[in-house]
């Protein structure tokens, strides 16, 4: 009984020992961790044009106009396109387009008056605050007849720029 209870504690003893030492050598294996960030701000362009004739508005007629008040056919009216860049970057010209509206353009043969510009603008960069020019010309054209007189139009440019 003696040699039986000697070997039981003894084992029991190195049991103890051997978790002791388990315990203990958790603290010795931890692994280190460590971890970085960074973060930044993003902000998408702003891209804005101004398109302005002579004045406020096209000069077409009225007070700075350079047109007669009462077109004939066959007259024509121009006035003078600033495109300016009111962006923070470089923007191109993609497109130059003219509407026509109103009784006087679809008088007649229903379709009164021709509209141009020039020169072409389109492909045109403009770096911020720079500015082009072109010149809008309408004509109420010379076959125009008797169903055109005393009618109005109204002429509208559109120029869209990109980036």
């Amino acid at each position: 009984m003696g040699g039986s209870t000697l070997k039981r504690s003894i084992l029991l003893s190195l049991l103890v020992i051997a978790a002791a030492a388990t315990f203990l050598g958790v603290g010795t294996f931890a692994t280190f961790i460590a971890s970085d960030s960074d973060s930044g701000v993003l902000k998408s362009a702003s891209l804005s044009i101004d398109v302005q004739g002579t004045g406020t508005s096209l000069a077409f007629s009225g007070s700075g106009g350079r047109c007669p008040d009462q077109l004939l056919p066959g007259d024509s009216c121009s006035d003078t396109v600033t495109v300016k860049n009111t962006s923070s970057i470089n923007v191109t010209i993609v497109s130059v387009l003219v509407t026509e509206s109103g009784l006087l353009e679809t008088c007649g043969d229903g379709n009164s008056l021709n509209t141009v510009t020039a020169p072409n603008i389109v492909g045109v960069t403009l770096a911020p605050n720079a500015t082009t020019n072109f010149t809008i010309t309408t004509t109420l054209e010379a076959t125009a007849n008797f169903t055109c007189m005393n009618k109005t139009a109204t002429v509208a440019v559109i120029v869209a720029a990109q980036e």
